[in-house]
């Protein structure tokens, strides 16, 4: 190996053990392995390296789009048995055509990531300077703002949900292609070729092979110099958000309810701000519940929509296993499930005092009592089920008691009731005196969080 390409070897190789450098040490790093260029030169250096190569796992995503995808499929597995890095290899299927086959596939990718990889675990993946030029450039056409402009980032969260652990490193984010496939070549390293990405319909193929070429026939050091401008544009963002920052959580309020992230954004102290800080408002509070913004136009169109709705509507923007939803005048983050009210019962922060024990005591007293999700009650559609809360008072209605305490409406249906003798005589953390057979059952409140 000659001088040159081994420093420029060695080069990539720091870049690496610099990324990885703040990670437990006992991680699994994952490399999202496809079998091209990039790909395959990142799996190798960490393979050849044995402070890294006890913890490396591979995962080849199989998106049977090409007739060549079994090829391309047992080549991975032949460079893996070779490097004697673990392989995962899984084979997914895309059907969500009207997104576009590469925002589908992309989906479906990330998908498999998150289903994957454990807490605490990373993964690397082999996104070089071109292709922060191209997204750059990209988003530029779209009329992306300051904080769409930073394009690519070297560290992020695997996937938006909160309490994300797992990451995504991309350790030679400003290193160009042509440098990869230098060290590659040297290396005598095979690797495939998908043919999709001869494709110019494609809008970052286009990009790629007609765009970018030009201009860096121009402009030689035009991907250098959009990666600094990225960089650039990154921490400018980061320092309006720190300029911001007490304007914007003035506008966040704490939550506590079960399934729910923990920030929500009040809308009315949105309308008093001026127009060009709400939007950095919307994205904070994303950020603050650990949500990236998602491409394209829909979360604007909902928030346009959540300002301007009445009091009653409750308009929603689905994000894969995360919504966003306006409820009374605050939009609000949770998370698709299906919880049983036991599930949700475990959502409690716990009890102490004389809160200790209370429901157990409760079904002890009432024995054969059930708790079941309000949503199971037959009287739940019309709202008619009473409760009284002491005797000679009125009894109330569940429709009723979830206004008065405010329960979000992605809540109820789910939300922990106790049943005894076929009817209804507690709602689970809202009331606190029930009646029942002339006697007083005492539920306390219980302490939810998300």
């Amino acid at each position: 190996m000659s001088s040159s390409l081994a420093d420029a070897s060695s080069a990539l190789r720091r870049a690496l053990t610099e990324s990885l450098s703040a990670i437990p040490a006992d991680a699994v790093i994952w490399v999202a392995f496809s079998g091209g260029l990039d790909s395959t030169l990142l799996l190798t250096l960490a393979a050849t390296d044995p402070a890294l190569q006890p913890r490396l796992r591979a995962l080849h995503i199989n998106h049977q789009l090409s007739p060549n995808a079994g090829d391309w499929q047992a080549h991975c597995e032949s460079v893996c048995s070779a490097l004697e890095v673990p392989l995962t290899v899984n084979r997914v299927r895309i059907r969500k055509k009207k997104l576009g086959v590469e925002a589908a596939a992309r989906e479906e990718r990330y998908r498999v990531f998150r289903d994957t990889i454990a807490s605490d675990d990373v993964l690397l993946t082999g996104h070089h300077a071109d292709d922060q030029a191209e997204t750059l450039l990209l988003r530029l056409m779209r009329g992306s703002g300051l904080a769409g402009l930073g394009a690519m980032v070297p560290v992020r969260p695997l996937s938006s949900e909160a309490g994300e652990t797992r990451q995504v490193l991309r350790p030679w984010l400003a290193v160009p292609r042509t440098e990869l496939e230098t060290v590659a070549e040297g290396m005598g390293l095979a690797w495939i070729h998908d043919e999709s990405n001869d494709d110019q319909s494609y809008e970052r193929n286009w990009m790629r092979h007609e765009i970018l070429p030009r201009l860096t026939g121009r402009h030689p050091a035009l991907v250098a110099t959009l990666g600094r401008t990225a960089a650039r544009l990154q921490a400018d963002y980061q320092l309006l958000t720190e300029l911001l920052k007490p304007q914007l959580e003035s506008m966040l309020c704490e939550e506590q309810w079960p399934l729910t992230g923990r920030w929500s954004l009040d809308l009315g102290a949105l309308r008093q701000a001026p127009d060009n800080v709400r939007v950095h408002a919307l994205r904070y509070w994303l950020q603050r519940n650990k949500l990236g913004w998602p491409e394209g136009e829909k979360v604007g169109h909902w928030f346009e929509q959540s300002l301007s709705a009445g009091r009653d509507r409750h308009p929603r923007c689905d994000l894969g296993q995360v919504v966003l939803q306006r409820f009374r005048d605050k939009l609000y983050v949770w998370y698709l499930h299906k919880p049983s009210p036991q599930a949700l019962l475990q959502c409690q922060q716990g009890w102490s005092g004389a809160q200790l024990d209370v429901l157990p005591t409760v079904m002890n007293i009432l024995a054969g009592a059930q708790v079941v999700a309000a949503g199971e009650l037959t009287s739940v559609a019309t709202g008619k089920v009473a409760l009284r809360s002491r005797p000679g008072q009125p009894s109330r209605d569940l429709k009723d008691i979830w206004q008065h305490h405010g329960v979000p409406v992605w809540l109820r249906r789910s939300w922990p009731v106790v049943v005894f003798e076929g009817r209804p005589v507690a709602v689970c953390g809202l009331m606190n005196d029930y009646f029942l057979n002339c006697e007083l059952v005492h539920v306390s409140a219980l302490s939810w969080h998300d």
